[in-house]
């Protein structure tokens, strides 16, 4: 109410200050605000505690008191003293309670009839177009009580003529909190129509769009060399492997949000003269962000290749298909090859834990047109061109892990804060 009654004061406002229409539009105003408060400040409440003091000359707090006190004594005092006295005043505030429902009831009329009236004299007198829309976002992560109350007083009070109330809500997740409060074999999606005249279902969100989006604000990523780590490499590679490790992930808009800040993050603590793998950084930022209970896993204990790709189907929405190849001609036109996102991750996995020399000796072992091995040549070209057999370092894809672990949302219990 306080926002609505924030509109209606801006175009009461356009309303000159001499006409009778603004005077109107006050009384109005005036008339809700007090209906309104009628409506949901039931007077016995108030009262309640200060009557039955009044009537019995005991404090309900001394009452509550006595009755927490486990003697016979204090039981039989209380019972003896308070008896009589006390049902007479829950008799008066049982009356009272009956009469301000009563009036509770008018004053809801009284309420919708202001409204009514300051929108239609807002209507003819300061040009404004009908009907007025209320928006309220994200019921569905409200405490279930709450969201309940919320939906069934906008319905009871709020019905009113040309007030068009506009919910955005995870019906799914709305359905889920009717449960918990009526119970599981209550019929949550019933219970919602009441509520709703019409309803409307937001397409999926585009995922290289918002990726786009993000590459566009100000971040550390963009500024630095990157390696998609996607086949055939070419201008915005990494907005589409953006969008396909967070669809695989199937991270709504604000968890993207969330990644991508993380994986910058971490792009802050990479030496600039490291060329940045967004591939494997993306994926642990976002199954650290989905799935911390399974990042964590791999943080402390080393996993083998199927055990890795168990993780990967268990984390994922789906495993996308990722498709390679050399170029099509006119010998061979059927060289159109694929693989998972899980086998691509699982190379970087097994990667980072092999030193530089030993990845040079695969990298030159491998076919140029294989995937995801061809992601190997620039992780290698990190191997320093001095020969020192006492340090070969390993790649900095090893990194990763405590990098991501350690950015932005969360810390494992464990770990000791400074």
């Amino acid at each position: 109410m306080a926002c609505i009654k924030q509109e209606l004061d801006r175009w009461i406002d356009r309303l000159p200050r001499e006409k009778r229409a603004r005077h109107e539009a006050l009384e109005a105003t005036r008339k809700a605000v007090t209906g309104l408060r009628k409506a949901i400040v039931p007077a016995s409440k108030v009262i309640a505690t200060g009557l039955l003091k009044k009537v019995t000359g005991i404090a309900v707090d001394e009452l509550l008191n006595a009755i927490d006190d486990d003697s016979d004594s204090a039981a039989e005092s209380v019972t003896s003293a308070t008896s009589k006295s006390f049902e007479a005043g829950l008799d008066e505030l049982f009356k009272r309670t009956l009469d301000d429902h009563v009036k509770r009831g008018q004053s809801i009329i009284e309420f919708k009839n202001s409204i009514g009236a300051l929108i239609s004299l807002l209507e003819n007198s300061a040009n404004a177009t009908l009907p007025v829309f209320v928006f309220i976002d994200e019921v569905d992560r409200c405490r279930p009580t709450y969201a309940i109350k919320l939906l069934e007083e906008v319905k009871h009070i709020f019905g009113i003529d040309k007030i068009c109330f506009v919910v955005s809500t995870n019906l799914d997740q709305l359905r889920e909190s009717v449960r918990a409060v009526y119970g599981t074999g209550f019929n949550g999606h019933r219970y919602l129509k009441r509520f709703f005249d019409s309803q409307y279902t937001l397409p999926d969100p585009d995922y290289e769009s918002f990726a786009a989006l993000l590459f566009s604000e100000e971040s550390i990523i963009k500024t630095r060399a990157i390696h998609s780590g996607l086949p055939n490499p070419q201008a915005g590679g990494e907005k589409r492997l953006t969008a396909l490790i967070f669809s695989s992930f199937g991270l709504d808009l604000r968890s993207q949000k969330q990644v991508f800040a993380a994986a910058n993050s971490v792009a802050a603590v990479i030496p600039k003269d490291k060329s940045i793998f967004l591939f494997w950084l993306l994926f642990l930022c976002a199954l650290r962000h989905n799935k911390p209970d399974i990042f964590y896993r791999l943080t402390k204990n080393k996993a083998d290749r199927s055990s890795f790709i168990e993780i990967c189907r268990e984390a994922l929405n789906r495993d996308s298909d990722i498709e390679y190849g050399r170029p099509p001609s006119r010998y061979d036109d059927n060289t159109q090859k694929s693989t998972k996102l899980s086998e691509v991750a699982w190379s970087y996995y097994s990667w980072s834990f092999d030193q530089l020399d030993k990845l040079r000796v695969k990298e030159a072992e491998m076919n140029a047109y294989s995937y995801p091995a061809s992601n190997l040549t620039p992780i290698v070209q990190e191997l320093p061109n001095h020969y020192n057999p006492s340090d070969i370092p390993r790649p900095s894809i090893f990194g990763y892990l405590d990098l991501v672990r350690y950015a932005g949302l969360s810390f494992e219990n464990n770990v000791v804060k400074n």
